[in-house]
């Protein structure tokens, strides 16, 4: 797993505050200190509105050499971030859904959000927790743990990921729209 032969966590989707992208910086710079630096953060997506405190926090972090933005990516690119990162870390403070948990299950991904939000519905018994997004010692902490997991404890949680994301298909969407409109 790595990018040039570096481990990395990963996180997909817009740069804006609302999806806590300072949280995971503050954690991943926490999760280096402690490690000697040999992790990689990818932010990948395009800025949003309000970005400049995530853009100061990057260029003022001892490890901005090891934040890497390549700003937005193709289908392929993603499945392969979220499907090789030690965990794809989506601790958002407000999501309408949280889609980008589904996709990472489905490319076996391992997958830390927070307990808030549809995020709890979405990720189910299959992603990590921690119990506020902006509790950036406990995302330290899980991101850590999801560096020590052992291949048979990775290979059960991508398992589950996978049979998670099965529950919310299109199909299953469209099936379920539909009869909300037939009662009507």
């Amino acid at each position: 797993m790595g990018i040039g032969g570096k481990s990395f966590f990963a996180y997909i989707g817009n740069i804006e505050p609302r999806k806590n992208i300072l949280g995971i910086i503050k954690a991943f710079e926490l999760i280096n200190e402690e490690n000697d630096g040999r992790y990689y953060l990818v932010l990948a997506g395009k800025m949003g509105w309000r970005t400049r405190s995530i853009k100061d926090a990057i260029a003022e972090s001892k490890y901005r050499e090891n934040i890497v933005l390549p700003g937005y990516i193709s289908e392929e690119e993603k499945n392969c971030l979220m499907s090789q990162a030690v965990a794809f870390v989506f601790p958002s403070n407000y999501e309408g859904f949280g889609i980008p948990i589904i996709e990472a299950f489905s490319c076996g991904g391992i997958v830390i959000t927070a307990r808030n939000s549809s995020l709890p519905e979405v990720g189910g018994s299959a992603a990590f927790y921690i119990s506020e997004a902006d509790n950036v010692k406990e995302l330290a902490k899980t991101m850590q743990r999801c560096t020590q997991l052992s291949d048979k404890e990775r290979s059960e949680r991508i398992v589950q990921g996978i049979e998670q994301s099965k529950i919310f298909t299109w199909k299953t969407c469209a099936i379920k729209t539909q009869a909300v409109l037939e009662s009507l």
